[in-house]
Order: structure tokens, then C-alpha cells, then sequence
């Protein structure tokens, strides 16, 4: 299967393949401040408790464990707007979410086959057979040009743009 980005240079990532590249937040934390991972089954209580998801979920860097299950399952209740996760390298030239590990922990939750994502680099589209091809759906122009003579000089003047 050929993955080709759309016009903004965002793919449609299986969720699986992040997860087969060991991205997964539920079988290991990309969290600095948790020693293990998220437990679905926390994410589902938090679910049951009816969080408060009216926030903008401001970065403070002393996140806990509960703020984190939280901000998932806001996630999974309300979404996310389509706002894609950042696929990066890591100093030690691992693949690394740099952005949304939250969005992904979410789209695992509900079970989502596909998430927006941004590539930043070539050896990462590589991994993921990932085409970048932003041309492929910018309008085409075409138009009736006439060319006229005037003295030396040759000019196209386009009459139509469709």
C-alpha cells in the first residue's frame, strides 16, 4: 500500500504501523514523568467519571498520571479537530512522536485505523513508504493564451483562467 500525503503534506497513517514501531503509549510511556504506561482501562474509568474536557490542557511539566489519562480521554470523547501528530527522529535516530502522543493514545482507544500525520523527514517517509506529493492536489490552471508581436518583443497575454 502506497501512502501519499495530501495537499498540506499530511498522511493518513495506520495506526497499527505506529504501533508495530513500538509508538503505542499503552505498552510504553513517552512520558518522561511516568514510570510505566497508560492502562486503557484507567482511560475508560476516567471516561465513566465524566471528565472535565472545557480546558486547553496548558502545559505545566509536572503532568500526573491522572492528568495524562485524562487529557486521553477527553481525546477519545471529543476528538481532536483533525490536528495531526509530528513524526520526528530522535537524537539516537529512533522514530519519536514529537507531537500528540495524547492523539494517538486516543485514536488507539476508540480503535482508529488512520491518523493525520506529519513526516518530518525523508528517512521517516522511507520507513513509512510515505510519498510526499503536495502538487498532486493543487488546482490546475489552464488558460487560452494568445501570443502577440509588438515590435520585438513577443508576449503571451492569457485571456482565460479556468
Amino acid at each position: 500500500m502506497k501512502i501519499v500525503s495530501d495537499k498540506d503534506g499530511v498522511f493518513e497513517l495506520p495506526v497499527s504501523a505506529l504501533q508495530d514501531l513500538g509508538l503505542d503509549p499503552f505498552e510504553s510511556t513517552p512520558w518522561n514523568e511516568l514510570e510505566y504506561p497508560l492502562s486503557k482501562s484507567w482511560v475508560a474509568r476516567a471516561i465513566e467519571r465524566n471528565p472535565d474536557c472545557s480546558s486547553k490542557w496548558p502545559y505545566d511539566g509536572e503532568q500526573s498520571r491522572e492528568w495524562h489519562v485524562n487529557r486521553v480521554a477527553c481525546l477519545a470523547i471529543s476528538g481532536w479537530d483533525g490536528q495531526p501528530i509530528r513524526i520526528g527522529e530522535s537524537e539516537m535516530d529512533s522514530v519519536e512522536i514529537d507531537d500528540g502522543n495524547h492523539r494517538l493514545a486516543a485514536a488507539i482507544f476508540n480503535g482508529d485505523q488512520f491518523i493525520r500525520s506529519l513526516l518530518y523527514s525523508r528517512k521517516i517517509r522511507e520507513i513509512f513508504g510515505a510519498e510526499y506529493h503536495p502538487e498532486r492536489n493543487r488546482k490546475k490552471r489552464s488558460g487560452r493564451v494568445v501570443r502577440k508581436k509588438m515590435g520585438n518583443h513577443q508576449i503571451d497575454e492569457v485571456l482565460e483562467v479556468t
